[in-house]
């Protein structure tokens, strides 16, 4: 049974007065009227260029504010050895925003501190109209013995260190 077919019998087991099936009928040729429009555009231009034209019409602003930041950080592996440990961008600014970050597990938790030792993590921060996270390349090894797991990973600020239980 095919979708007209299957409007049809709905209707059929209905019983309606003479306006509401007048009414029922100007519906469907309103539906009708916008199918043939819409099958004639893509007739004329493809449909493909007519829902990419859909798809980049401006939309309504969703989500949280800019800036507003949330409270984790984020393992994004990349080829098998080595990824990116991305922090959000409120913990980063509420730990003092660090050039270098050392990072040590401790009882379960992972601990992200600011250093100034060449030996710690290199922060780097993307640039540009959209901005970004900021970033650590550790190695495989490294993200093994500290235990991350892909995804987001809840945190929280802990005398000035960023804290994550894994």
């Amino acid at each position: 049974m095919n979708i007209a077919e299957s409007i049809a019998a709905l209707i059929a087991a209905q019983r309606l007065y003479p306006a509401e099936r007048r009414s029922l009928a100007d519906a469907l040729e309103t539906i009708a009227a916008t199918q043939r429009r819409l099958a004639d555009a893509d007739e004329r231009m493809g449909h493909v260029i007519r829902r990419a034209t859909e798809e980049t019409a401006p939309k309504k602003a969703t989500g949280r504010p800019k800036g507003s930041g949330g409270a984790f950080i984020r393992w994004i592996p990349a080829d098998g050895r080595s990824g990116d440990l991305c922090i959000a961008p409120k913990l980063w600014r509420d730990m003092g925003s660090p050039e270098r970050i050392d990072v040590q597990r401790i009882d379960g938790r992972l601990w992200l501190r600011p250093c100034r030792d060449p030996d710690g993590y290199k922060v780097s921060i993307p640039t540009g109209p959209r901005g970004g996270m900021p970033h650590m390349a550790i190695g495989q090894g490294n993200a093994d013995i500290f235990g991350l797991t892909e995804g987001r990973i809840p945190a929280e600020i802990r005398d000035g260190a960023i804290v994550t239980t894994l």
